[in-house]
């Protein structure tokens, strides 16, 4: 037998000598066990220990009582690895609690287990491919038995994962070529966890690439009612296939997926007629899906009834610049009973026009450019559904005036007015005037708030909203909404409805050749701020070069003036386009400035320095990009 002790500061080991081997045998003079005799006879190896631990494990051999116990406890406690015969112990007290036994004649201490065959692997195929469930066989150990084995997954070297089940999926992710599989085996024991051995390296093959279709998918085929389509061709040897039912709206009516005839989608048609219908398609393999999804030709399901709006959509123009030289746009709505197509006819002044077209199911919507013909005259047009049970009812789309090319026609954005301040201190309701000189295809943008949490604004009909709405909690709690509007060729003063009686105000700006909002974004503040303090609007992002930016601020004040606040260090090239105070002189304040901005992207935070007379306040602070 042998007694190695490890420990990372010793020299390499070297044969005891003659007459240390003669003091352990006299040490062990009282010990009547000849095993313990034979085994420091034949240890040639205890010459490597260091002389403070070889001394201690003499002592312990060959004085045994608890007083050196202590001692051997205080010193050895926290030594490092010790291996005697073929046992493994944590420390050297472990090592020499098993010497003291085999001195003692008692039961020796459990072992670790000691790994002896290899883990392995096995494949379905035979050999490994990449994505395949792989089955692990454990290794086998001698001596004590592990309580559980885990394994670590290597590819290529690389660990990827641990497994503590016996199916594991061959990574996908470690690359397109062959590469190396290999397992390492991790036990657990009463008396902690060890490594055990490697499995042999396997070689995995390449995974394939993913299915790429190689024909078209169709013609759908109908039968009694039912629709079916085939499987389109596709490369890479697919196995399983996704295919979908589109209706002419993109609508998905019916699924099935899984390999061979579970992925043919099969699809009662019996209530889709006057419709039409087209099938998709997508596979894959063990590798991943296919990049592409292929399309049927659209087919047209015969008899149901004819399309109409009733309970469907309205067409209409999308609200834009309606000016010479500029495009406008129809909006097909959404009509109910399938339409296959729509038929879209203009009409000048009441006359139709040569401008007329056809459009087929997927088509939504129609672009028109008005020429110096239309101009200063009121443009409308007509919409009209269509499938196979018939042709729908005409929808009439309200004129709208032309008006020349605009300034908004050349990519420029002006500033038109701003009307007087709106406001109201009971009621639900508060109407601002629309901005002086403000007409047709002009922006509106209104910025609104009340003195409460409690209520917003509802978004008036013909309004988009800006941004959605924002409160701030403190000092007294403010709700703060923006809207924006493309003037008609006839409009009335606006009215905005709160969804509660409180103090409310409403600014309304008026912008020239401004079509769109870009981008939008709200800070706020719900902390007491001492006069002087700094306000900070957000960025935004423009999409294209010298856009307009507007910075609108509402301060909530404890107490003060109803007049205007004085601003100071704006941003660069900033414009004041209105400051004003409103109310019971303990509502609030709005300032909004307007700012060029020639680069495209984001424009980062905008500041000012803001002084009144309030105590105390907090604030909303708006950005809008506008875009033509």
């Amino acid at each position: 037998m042998t007694i190695k002790v490890k420990n990372k500061d010793q020299p390499a080991p070297v044969p005891a000598s003659a007459a240390q081997i003669t003091e352990m045998q006299s040490d062990l003079g009282i010990v009547t066990s000849s095993g313990v005799q034979t085994i420091i006879e034949a240890n040639s190896n205890l010459g490597a220990l260091a002389t403070p631990v070889q001394t201690l494990i003499d002592t312990a051999i060959g004085v045994y009582n608890p007083s050196v116990q202590a001692k051997i406890d205080a010193s050895l406690g926290s030594a490092t690895m010790t291996s005697i015969d073929s046992f493994t112990f944590t420390t050297i007290q472990a090592a020499i609690t098993y010497l003291r036994s085999l001195i003692t004649g008692a039961t020796p201490i459990p072992s670790a287990p000691v790994p002896n065959a290899v883990p392995t692997i096995s494949f379905t195929g035979g050999t490994g491919d990449v994505g395949e469930t792989a089955t692990i066989g454990a290794g086998t150990y001698t001596g004590t038995v592990p309580t559980s084995v885990s394994w670590n997954i290597f590819v290529n070297g690389v660990f990827t994962s641990n497994t503590t089940t016996i199916n594991f999926v061959i990574p996908v992710s470690a690359g397109t070529s062959p590469r190396s599989l290999q397992i390492t085996e991790i036990y657990n024991w009463s008396g902690g966890s060890g490594t055990g051995k490697s499995s042999i390296v396997y070689t995995i093959n390449a995974p394939a690439a993913v299915p790429a279709p190689s024909g078209t998918l169709g013609p759908i085929v109908i039968t009694s009612n039912i629709a079916t389509c085939p499987h389109a061709l596709w490369t890479n040897s697919p196995t399983a296939y996704t295919q979908k039912c589109y209706n002419n709206l993109g609508v998905v009516l019916g699924t099935a997926s899984g390999a061979g005839a579970a992925g043919l989608l099969s699809l009662d048609i019996s209530n889709l007629g006057g419709s039409q219908i087209r099938w998709g398609e997508i596979s894959s393999n063990g590798s991943g899906s296919a990049t592409t999804e292929i399309f049927s030709a659209f087919t047209t399901i015969s008899g149901g009834t004819a399309p109409t709006y009733v309970g469907g959509i309205e067409p209409g123009f999308v609200y834009g610049v309606f000016a010479v030289n500029t495009p406008i746009v129809i909006n097909f709505g959404v009509a109910v009973n399938s339409p296959q197509g729509y038929d879209v006819q203009f009409y000048r002044n009441g006359v139709a026009t040569t401008n007329t077209g056809s459009f087929g199911s997927n088509v939504t919507s129609f672009s028109y450019t008005p020429i110096n013909l239309d101009s200063g005259q009121m443009l409308s047009a007509t919409i009209v559904p269509r499938n196979a049970a018939g042709v729908g009812p005409s929808i009439l789309i309200p004129a709208e005036y032309i008006n020349t090319a605009t300034s908004g026609s050349s990519g420029t954005i002006s500033f038109v007015d701003v009307s007087p301040l709106g406001s109201s201190s009971a009621g639900a309701t508060v109407s601002p005037t629309l901005p002086a000189g403000a007409i047709t295809a002009d922006a509106v943008f209104a910025f609104g708030s009340i003195n409460t949490v409690s209520f917003n604004y509802n978004t008036p009909g013909g309004w988009s909203t800006n941004g959605g709405n924002s409160i701030i909690a403190t000092p007294e709690g403010m709700s703060v909404n923006s809207f924006y509007k493309l003037l008609g060729a006839s409009e009335s003063t606006p009215v905005f409805t709160a969804t509660g009686n409180d103090y409310k105000q409403m600014t309304l700006l008026a912008y020239r050749g401004a079509t769109r909002i870009v981008n939008s974004a709200v800070t706020t503040n719900n902390s007491s701020n001492a006069s002087g303090f700094t306000v900070t609007f957000p960025s935004v992002t423009t999409d294209a070069a010298n856009q307009i930016v507007i910075l609108c601020v509402d301060l909530d004040p404890l107490n003060g003036s109803a007049g205007p606040v004085t601003v100071s260090n704006l941003p660069l090239n900033a414009t004041v386009r209105s400051n004003v105070g409103f109310e019971d002189g303990n509502y609030g304040q709005q300032v909004i400035l307007e700012v060029p901005v020639a680069v495209i992207g984001a424009t980062g935070t905008f500041t000012m320095t803001i002084t009144t007379d309030s105590t105390a306040t907090g604030w909303i602070a708006r950005t809008t990009a506008l875009g033509v």
